[in-house]
């Protein structure tokens, strides 16, 4: 047996399906083994850990986790769309090969009695790169912070290249 070979007898099936419609399955891939999520971890849609077939930007809940009693070589996640967010925990975002963070800054007031509003601060392969509004809703969350990102990375490529 060619060693490749035998990897992929250990190999697991890892099948995503909807929580709501467990018919529904939203992608398939290869594991070695059951994945040790925290029952409740949420994903975004862009991680590659979850295989799914679409990665419209979305934010998705692991509920359940577990391994097929007669096929042995099947792992189910069910899993929720659009989850409520923990605003001091929200899971890293994968943009154009970049891993996008978001930390929750709520800047209260400063000495001179001035309202400062809540902030997202963004950051990209763990460089903090400005900020975006803090009030935004978590269904445009993602994608305000990967259009940011976005500009970001163009920027950045940009004055890479103008270098040579």
């Amino acid at each position: 047996m060619i060693p490749h070979e035998k990897a992929q007898e250990n190999m697991k099936r890892l099948i995503v399906v909807k929580s709501d419609d467990l018919g529904v399955v939203l992608g398939v891939g290869e594991v070695s083994s059951v994945p040790t999520w925290p029952t409740n971890t949420i994903f975004h849609s862009s991680d590659p850990a979850l295989p799914l077939n679409d990665r419209t930007p979305r934010f998705l809940q692991v509920l359940r986790l577990y391994e097929v009693v007669n096929e042995p070589e099947l792992i189910i996640a069910e899993v929720y769309n659009q989850p409520r967010l923990d605003k001091r925990n929200i899971p890293p975002i994968w943009h154009r090969g970049h891993r996008v963070e978001l930390r929750y800054a709520l800047l209260g007031r400063s000495q001179a009695n001035i309202h400062l509003p809540p902030l997202w601060e963004v950051s990209v392969d763990r460089e903090l790169i400005g900020t975006i509004d803090g009030n935004l809703s978590d269904d445009k969350l993602a994608e305000a912070a990967t259009a940011f990102a976005t500009r970001h990375i163009d920027r950045r490529l940009e004055a890479k290249n103008s270098q040579y």
